[in-house]
């Protein structure tokens, strides 16, 4: 939290040296948040103009969660065991109704997480969980299990704002990045390169 404080300070002063008790102003406000949240109203930046730079970092962290308020998918919740169907064991219609309902799926969580960047009380939250799927990345196309994939956005929202070190050694146990990394076939001995996305 104190490096995410310093960088919200920072964003606050606008790469401008300021006193901490002088009040933001509306440019320096809404430069503040469009930093932090994905475009803020009128009325946001208004609330924030007066406030301190110290008071406004104080203001974001409170409001900071580490869950998403949008309910996920059904698929999402679901702890049956993910499986592709084995090859030579399904006709070809079944096949595609399979490889259909993985895209679907895979659809309908990157429309959950869009809902959710809209609806959050925690702009800064969903700024750092994209800025975190950004640097950690995976991707469905390699990711055949959008359940895995919510689950990753799940985990990278609860440490989006803490400890780097604990997100890194989670995201090391992190079965969609270990299914994006190729995990299961590197050895020491016989790296593989990443794939492209299959």
């Amino acid at each position: 939290m104190v490096f995410v404080a310093a960088l919200l300070g920072a964003a606050a002063a606008n790469g401008a040296l300021a006193s901490t008790t002088a009040a933001l102003g509306y440019d320096d406000a809404r430069h503040l948040l469009a930093r932090t949240g994905f475009g803020p109203t009128d009325a946001e930046v208004r609330t924030f103009a007066p406030l301190t730079r110290t008071d406004a970092v104080a203001r974001l962290l409170a409001a900071a969660r580490l869950t998403a308020v949008t309910p996920p998918p059904s698929f999402a919740l679901e702890r049956t065991p993910l499986r592709r169907p084995p090859a030579g064991t399904v006709t070809d219609a079944e096949r595609k109704a399979y490889l259909q309902q993985r895209t679907r799926e895979a659809l309908e969580l990157r429309g959950w997480w869009m809902r959710e960047m809209l609806a959050t009380p925690s702009p800064l939250t969903e700024r750092m969980t994209l800025f975190w799927h950004n640097h950690f990345v995976s991707a469905q196309p390699k990711v055949p299990f959008a359940r895995l994939m919510y689950e990753q956005n799940v985990r990278l929202r609860a440490n989006a704002l803490g400890n780097f070190g604990v997100m890194l050694h989670a995201m090391s146990r992190d079965p969609a990045m270990v299914l994006y990394l190729d995990s299961v076939q590197n050895r020491k001995a016989r790296p593989t390169r990443i794939s492209p996305a299959r």
